[in-house]
């Protein structure tokens, strides 16, 4: 399961993201949207257990909810805990902080980066 953060192309001095909010996103989402898993009960249930931790509490972005937006991590993690998967991101584990493998690691759910994930697989350039 893949966890990707906007990314943000320089044009003129101007930072504008060009991922997650485009029409090319929007529109390739409808048409794989057999990729988008609806989450089951078991996967309900664990993100209810990640947001009982007090300190994973802070993940939940309240200034992104306020603007509509959503937050999937406690969803990939919970996914990858239902299914027996590897959550695979960018992100990377910092002490104390509230990022993706902050609670893969307490919950000792299985992750790496994109770089561990193509070695992992044997992929070679």
């Amino acid at each position: 399961f893949f966890s990707s953060r906007r990314r943000h192309t320089r044009y003129i001095g101007d930072w504008s993201s060009d991922v997650c909010s485009s029409d090319l996103d929007v529109e390739w989402a409808k048409a794989n949207e057999k990729l988008f898993a609806t989450p089951d009960p078991k996967e309900a249930l664990f993100v209810g257990k990640i947001y009982s931790v007090a300190h994973f509490q802070a993940n939940i972005e309240k200034q992104k909810l306020f603007r509509g937006g959503r937050n999937a991590d406690a969803f990939i993690v919970a996914r990858a805990y239902a299914v027996g998967g590897t959550v695979v991101t960018m992100e990377r584990f910092k002490p104390n902080a509230v990022k993706i493998p902050n609670i893969c690691q307490h919950f000792e759910i299985p992750y790496l980066d994109l770089e561990g994930f193509m070695e992992r697989e044997g992929w070679e350039f």
